[in-house]
């Protein structure tokens, strides 16, 4: 008679042990791996101060996750912090995908443009009225400080920090002109009060380097600039812009920032310039404009004496009274 020999109990158990563990652990690789509850594009803000817990809970009860004890555990695992913010979920993403979206801190991001020419009060109460940004602007930065541009956010970012990095931009901006060239007789400070005229002046990038040249022009035989833009600053102080054209009697305001009265350039820039108008300010087109008036196209006509952009006026003025009569 054979005798058959018995696994002794202790090993039976770990056998047991060690199938129940590699049954878990594929049936844990499968659920981190299989898609998700998720339907459709999903957002989930989450807050700062949430424990993995409460956020694997949110995920569940939004049909994002099917686990949240698992959430919880990979998590915990990874030894990450979730970054608190605004998650943009797809449809049909696993555990594993939506793990590694909140453990890198992938947020949305939004497009905020910062348009050009605006003044740094103007920009202030542009980043207040935005909701999607955080914290508080104790202090308006100083005119011309201030690089516009388009930005990527996230939702809850700091405005103070946004504004810094636009400081940053427009030193940068200016150190790269600056290393190229500063011939001439304007300072760096002069050229970014000379580039926000500029800005205020135009809006077409190509007639910029011109306007440009006729300032210039107009600074070395010790004319007033008579930019208008500037008369409009002084009656602003820069709060917003003004809403109608000038008058006669605007033009003879008491300010510094009134060129028209006073020669030179005004104290201080009178908006945040663009690229273009920096780039303007420092390369200048050499010409014998001294005189430019704004046509009903909003491109301007350039002359080199005071008779031809007379006679251009006069054109402007014949045009507009037929216009107004028709």
């Amino acid at each position: 008679m054979l005798s058959s020999r018995r696994m002794p109990y202790g090993l039976v158990g770990i056998f047991f042990g060690l199938v129940v563990i590699l049954l878990s652990l594929f049936f844990s690789f499968e659920k981190i791996t299989t898609p998700g509850p998720l339907n459709d594009p999903h957002i989930t803000i989450i807050s700062s101060g949430q424990s993995t817990s409460l956020i694997a809970h949110t995920l569940y009860e939004e049909g994002i996750i099917d686990s949240p004890y698992l959430f919880t555990l990979l998590v915990r695992v990874s030894q990450k912090k979730i970054k608190a913010g605004e998650y943009k979920f797809l449809p049909h993403m696993s555990l594993g995908q939506v793990v590694s979206l909140v453990n890198e801190g992938r947020l949305v991001t939004h497009k905020l443009t910062i348009p050009e020419g605006l003044t740094s009060t103007e920009i202030v109460q542009l980043l207040r009225n935005n909701p999607l940004l955080d914290g508080l602007i104790p202090d308006t930065p100083p005119e011309g400080s201030l690089f516009p541009t388009t930005f990527r956010i996230h939702r809850g970012q700091d405005r103070q920090s946004l504004l810094n990095r636009m400081a940053l931009l427009m030193e940068r901006a200016r150190y790269a002109l600056d290393s190229q060239s500063l011939e001439g007789s304007l300072s760096s400070q002069e050229r970014l009060i000379l580039a926000s005229i500029i800005e205020k002046e135009t809006y077409h990038a190509h007639e910029r380097a011109h306007i440009s040249g006729v300032f210039h022009n107009r600074l070395k035989r010790k004319m007033p600039l008579q930019a208008d833009p500037c008369v409009s600053y002084a009656l602003t102080q820069g709060t917003s812009s003004l809403k109608r054209p000038l008058t006669r009697k605007d033009l003879s305001i008491d300010s510094p920032y009134n060129t028209y009265l006073n020669q030179g350039l005004p104290p201080t820039p009178i908006c945040n310039p663009g690229a273009k108008a920096l780039e303007a300010a420092y390369c200048p087109i050499q010409t014998q404009s001294l005189y430019f008036v704004v046509g009903e196209d909003g491109t301007h006509q350039f002359s080199k004496d005071y008779a031809s952009h007379a006679r251009h006026h006069q054109k402007l003025r014949s045009h507009r009274k037929k216009t107004l009569k028709s």
